[in-house]
């Protein structure tokens, strides 16, 4: 029997199993959106606390080995071990389609292994499969890392696949022998960093099964390799690999050496095309490459995008933090949230306001939803997003989890940029700059709970350049004491201004040491009011919104730009000079640059329209 430890995802603490090799070959395969959602094992036995740590790994079963480099099908990498017993199967992220395969290699072993022994195990392992060489990940080797248990998301199911090889388990005393007699050949030194010799390579030749060059086949993929790296033209690359191998021992069939030569040649045009694209060419793209490009993807449909930046913002005391925190903990573990479709994802929640209350708020969301979500996080220590050695200190936080394609909340963003002014474009671009770095660090949403301004109605606190840079914004706002709403105040691509009303519900979670009730609240959510368009709030930009309103009401202008049939539209001149005529305490020199000021900003902000046809430019709401 393989005593081995169970994991709830990425858990710290896990439990003992005692399990057959027949069991674990029988092994389901788990379809879920993030792998951080499948079970794991740990391939040991642990002592001490029990806890996910080197120094408390009693005794490790099986050989474990990731493939993150295959050169090779499954079927072939199979071929090459069936002698062994083994399970060889796709990990969550093999996607061939991306050109990403990913294999899992688990190996029997005939005992168990101590932990002193392991890396050595490991080592000879490849000194006597060395076809790995080059394709493996080598933390492997490490005593207490678990695996995550055969699974893909739902889109890449039909990918998955398994192989079971019957062969024999690997003799560990062999293994270790076969490693302590034999040092490491020129090939598996270029894989630690040692170059190879090729004047020496290219002057001699290699025999069949030569431990200094790894063999022909392997001295023939370095050599291609480097003479690429050279700049050697291909006809003249080809001959020289050719006349080489007459040198071999014996040569290499002359077809198969001018493969290999134009599938590396192949392969390397491919990164070549990769690296212009991304240095210094842009990517120019058809209609029919747009039409093909996949369907926006959501955190929550139709509101939240799964990646990008989004701002939830209202004045204090409106309880947006009450609900970012419902929102975060709904997206780590429920099907919904406001009746909207979720996406579940790790959370990592970055409280740096009202820290003392964050720990009651969870137990009365817990005890009301009946549900501990497993994949939320919390940060409560002082987080500075102006400051680089913050913001990558945060990075290899979340890197250190494997956090991917999750969704960020910092609750508040004033509180994460102290000293700074929310007024200044320049401070205000810095930070912008830092949550773009740590959203595509992460391949996350990144969400920021912010303030209104004094004056609640003319919107989000601060630089401009704020909403603009997000892709979704909510604002929350009170109708009375327990009584709240959040309104879609801006929707890079869905409608803007749906309403969306909530109570908060007192929850009773027990009596402190004066017997007196231990309470806080949670959401309750309410009923959705249908689409209602958002308007501006600055003085002259509502102004110039209304002018605007009142001349598309008589405006004779229809189904213009691909609107629909009886969409109204406005002449961008005509409106210019609508809007002009508001401005009635400016010279009148001033106001045509004042209205074309005010309508470039309704129109970057979303509020108004903007499209050409027949080379006229028009407006619409």
């Amino acid at each position: 029997m393989l005593k081995l430890t169970k994991f709830n995802g990425l858990s710290a603490t896990g439990r003992p199993i005692q399990t057959s090799w027949e069991s674990l070959t029988q092994q389901k395969l788990n379809i879920t959106p993030t792998k951080l959602n499948a079970p794991a094992t740990g391939f040991y036995e642990l002592g001490g606390d029990g806890k996910r740590k080197n120094q408390n790994v009693l005794k490790k079963n099986c050989l474990v080995v990731d493939i993150d480099h295959p050169t090779m099908t499954i079927d072939e990498i199979a071929g090459n071990i069936k002698d062994l017993q083994a399970i060889l199967l796709t990990s969550w992220s093999h996607d061939p389609e991306n050109n990403s395969s990913k294999y899992r290699l688990i190996i029997n072993t005939d005992r168990a292994v101590i932990p002193e022994e392991y890396k050595n195990l490991f080592r000879g392992f490849v000194q006597k499969y060395p076809f790995l060489l080059g394709q493996i990940d080598t933390s492997v080797n490490d005593h207490s890392r678990m695996f995550f248990d055969w699974s893909i998301s739902p889109d890449r199911k039909h990918l998955a696949k398994k192989v079971i090889v019957k062969g024999d388990p690997i003799r560990v005393d062999e293994i270790l022998k076969h490693h302590k007699n034999n040092q490491l050949s020129q090939s598996e030194k270029q894989d630690i960093g040692v170059t190879v010799d090729y004047a020496e390579l290219l002057s001699q030749g290699v025999e069949q099964g030569d431990k200094e060059f790894g063999g022909r086949h392997i001295a023939l993929t370095k050599l291609i390799g480097h003479l690429l790296a050279k700049g050697f033209p291909h006809d003249e690359l080809i001959n020289l690999c050719l006349t080489w191998n007459l040198k071999n021992k014996p040569p290499l069939p002359k077809e198969e050496v001018i493969r290999a030569v134009e599938d590396l040649i192949k392969l390397n045009k491919s990164k070549e095309t990769v690296d212009e694209n991304s240095s210094g060419l842009f990517n120019l793209l058809t209609i029919k490459n747009l039409q093909k490009m996949p369907p926006m993807k959501w955190l929550v449909k139709k509101l939240l995008p799964e990646k990008g930046l989004a701002c939830v913002f209202g004045p204090s005391g409106s309880s947006k933090s009450f609900l970012c925190l419902d929102l975060a903990l709904s997206i780590a573990s429920q099907p919904k949230w406001f009746d909207l479709k979720v996406n579940n994802v790790p959370v990592l929640y970055i409280a740096l306001e009202g820290v003392s209350g964050i720990g009651r708020r969870l137990d009365a969301w817990i005890k009301y939803k009946k549900i501990i979500p497993k994949y939320f996080f919390t940060i409560i220590e002082n987080f500075n997003l102006s400051q680089k050695k913050d913001v990558q200190k945060l990075q290899d936080s979340i890197k250190k989890i494997n956090f991917q394609k999750g969704l960020i909340i910092i609750d508040t963003f004033s509180q994460a940029s102290p000293g700074m002014d929310e007024n200044s474009v320049q401070d205000m671009t810095l930070l912008l700059s830092h949550l773009k770095q740590i959203q595509e660090h992460s391949d996350s949403l990144v969400l920021i709970v912010a303030h209104s301004g004094k004056d609640a109605s003319r919107g989000l606190r601060g630089s401009s350049c704020i909403r603009a840079a997000m892709d979704t914004v909510l604002e929350v706002s009170s109708i009375s004491e327990t009584n709240k709403q959040w309104t879609v105040e801006k929707s890079k691509d869905s409608q803007d201004g749906g309403v969306y009303k909530y109570q908060l519900k007192e929850m009773i979670l027990g009596l402190d040491e004066d017997n007196q009730q231990i309470t806080s609240c949670v959401v309750k959510s309410g009923e959705h009011l249908s689409f209602i368009k958002a308007k501006p709030s600055g003085k002259n930009q509502l102004m110039a919104y209304k002018q605007i309103e009142s001349q598309l009401e008589v405006s004779p202008i229809k189904g213009l730009c691909s609107t629909d049939q009886e969409q109204p539209l406005l002449e961008l001149e005509d409106a210019i000079n609508h809007v002009a005529k508001g401005f009635i305490s400016s010279e009148k020199s001033k106001r045509r640059n004042q209205a074309k000021n005010v309508l470039q900003n309704l129109i970057a902000n979303g509020f108004v329209k903007l499209g050409a046809e027949n080379g006229k430019e028009y407006i619409w709401i």
